[in-house]
């Protein structure tokens, strides 16, 4: 009997997994990119004041979103994401266009990582 039950968890795991991974507006993928892609068109344009603007709407992406990156990522993932959108938000402050740029990639890869399975 135990052994059933052990399996349906399992089960039921890999399937909310399946579900979540294949739906990128569900899992909120869709909103990290398209506002990443946002991101980085104002980064290289250096639109420094609208980058700035966004830097609470990101942060907002990412609690909304939070839960559902901690089922489908590992902990380091999800935590590695929050510092570097800290990291983030601190290069635009000090408009800092290399580290900014950086830290860009980094968000945009963590993202990636998380959202592979």
């Amino acid at each position: 009997m135990r052994f059933n039950k052990a399996i349906a968890v399992i089960i039921v795991g890999f399937t909310l997994c399946f579900v979540l991974t294949g739906c990128s507006s569900v899992t909120g993928q869709r909103d990290f990119n398209q506002f990443l892609s946002n991101l980085e068109h104002h980064l290289h344009a250096e639109d420094w004041d609208a980058l700035h603007n966004q830097m609470d709407d990101l942060m907002k992406i990412y609690a909304k979103n939070n839960w559902k990156l901690q089922l489908i990522g590992d902990e380091g993932e999800y935590e590695r994401l929050h510092e570097s959108i800290n990291r983030f938000t601190t290069a635009v402050e000090a408009r800092e266009t290399m580290d900014a740029k950086l830290e860009l990639a980094t968000l945009k890869t963590i993202i990636e990582d998380i959202y592979s399975l």
